[in-house]
């Protein structure tokens, strides 16, 4: 995942000669970057044209590089990523219009969950022209939202606040730490509602297998499989 310009691009390492780059007896011009949409699903094609003028005194050749970059994403992805790519010759002073076509797997990643490819909903992406992976011209976003609803798996490294967000889950995963609140032996009903909400707070970043630690064996290994088995099952 993170090879070649990708794994330049993650660590901001600026490479002499970067993916793309090539020397031309010319120069060229990018301009009217247009997409299709700016909001679609993964079951939508999105059209891309640009266009691209020569603007020197002698004939050459450009290849017109897409990238697309996921603004926000919940997996480790690359900065961007090479969707598209056209070589085009040009006469002194002609322009041209280049297109592109990407579909789902454009913007998709590999859920190992779903053993198939996700985009994730709702999600920005940045579609971006260049003469090199360090060169971008030109920039649009488009909006995609998933036709797929992802399965909630519970494993051991599940964080205590993504079972608290969960609609479904989140009486279970209360009742969890109701039971081994550490605080539960104050005095008042007041101050154990406080340290209820104290609980919650300090174990929202708290992976399920911490858990058992945490807990001072009150809450063992076993326990945890079962609590897992029994949650995603729910």
């Amino acid at each position: 995942m993170f090879v070649g310009y990708r794994y330049y691009d993650s660590k901001e390492v600026k490479p002499l000669f970067p993916f793309g780059y090539g020397l031309s007896y010319t120069n060229f011009k990018y301009s009217n970057l247009t997409i299709s949409k700016k909001e679609i699903t993964d079951e939508d094609i999105l059209e891309v044209s640009v266009k691209v003028r020569n603007t020197g005194d002698m004939a050459g050749k450009e290849v017109v590089q897409l990238y697309v970059k996921d603004v926000e994403s919940s997996v480790n992805r690359p900065e961007k990523e090479l969707k598209g790519f056209e070589k085009v010759y040009l006469e002194a002073g002609e322009e041209k219009t280049v297109h592109f076509t990407l579909d789902k797997r454009s913007f998709a990643y590999y859920n190992v969950d779903l053993a198939d490819w996700h985009v994730e909903t709702g999600g920005d992406f940045d579609i971006l022209i260049g003469s090199s992976s360090q060169e971008i011209l030109l920039k649009e976003r488009v909006k995609v939202t998933s036709t797929v609803t992802l399965p909630f798996i519970v494993n051991r490294n599940t964080l205590v606040g993504d079972l608290l967000s969960n609609p479904t889950l989140a009486p279970v995963a209360r009742e969890l730490l109701a039971k081994n609140n550490p605080f539960a032996d104050m005095n008042s009903s007041e101050g154990q509602d406080d340290a209820s909400e104290m609980m919650v707070a300090m174990m929202q970043n708290m992976p399920l297998r911490a858990m058992v630690n945490f807990s001072m064996g009150a809450f063992t290994n076993e326990m945890l499989e079962q609590l897992i088995n029994e949650l995603n099952q729910i």
